[in-house]
């Protein structure tokens, strides 16, 4: 089994990929990989973001203005990202000892690691091609805040491909706290939307 296996395995049949996954000795490795990726590939969107003095389309949390931010995004996306997970691996793994789980934080990391970042390949791909839109000179990134700001396609659209990799990321989530720590149904759910939830915050608060 090889990284690319479990990639594509996690997307077409997830409950079988995380049982092989908790087996395999270099799982944290992959796990690690997954959150390298996505880390990779999303610093280079927001680098051409950044270029384009492109500014976020709601205010950022942190002290920054939206003028600035995705110039100081590009250095604190992996952090976040490795620290997120980290976080709500250890999370996911102490709330799922209170209903007596079987896995191990090792189990947990590794399997989260694919279950938080495979839906935002989603956003990522629209998010780019928006970027290289925005280079050609096709549109600019205002007229592209504009369009989804109001009622119509664009906005619809805009509300679509957010929404269906948070659906996808909920139901990864919950099978791969399931199928690594082995819980009943109930505490699955549980432990599935806390650490959602948190690892969701996390990113909503860092992440523009």
């Amino acid at each position: 089994m090889n990284f690319w296996h479990y990639f594509l395995k996690v997307i077409i049949k997830p409950n079988s990929a995380f049982d092989t996954l908790r087996d395999d000795p270099k799982r944290l490795k992959y796990s690690l990989i997954a959150v390298f990726m996505l880390s990779s590939l999303y610093t280079i969107t927001v680098i051409g973001l950044a270029i384009q003095n492109a500014h976020t389309a709601v205010e950022p949390f942190l002290r920054v203005s939206s003028q600035e931010y995705y110039k100081w995004q590009v250095f604190f996306i992996f952090p976040v990202m490795f620290s997120g997970l980290i976080l709500v691996s250890g999370l996911a793994y102490l709330i799922g000892k209170l209903f007596h789980s079987k896995g191990t934080f090792d189990d947990n990391l590794s399997a989260l690691g694919f279950a938080v970042t495979i839906p935002w390949y989603l956003t990522w791909i629209v998010e780019t091609i928006g970027v290289v839109l925005i280079f050609l000179g096709v549109v600019t990134h205002e007229e592209w805040l504009e369009a989804i700001s109001r009622s119509g396609f664009w906005s619809s659209f805009n509300t679509f491909y957010q929404l269906v990799p948070v659906l996808w990321y909920l139901v990864l989530v919950y099978l791969a706290n399931k199928r690594t720590q082995r819980i009943n149904l109930l505490p699955s759910i549980f432990v599935g939307i806390v650490s959602a939830i948190f690892f969701g915050l996390v990113m909503f608060v860092f992440i523009r």
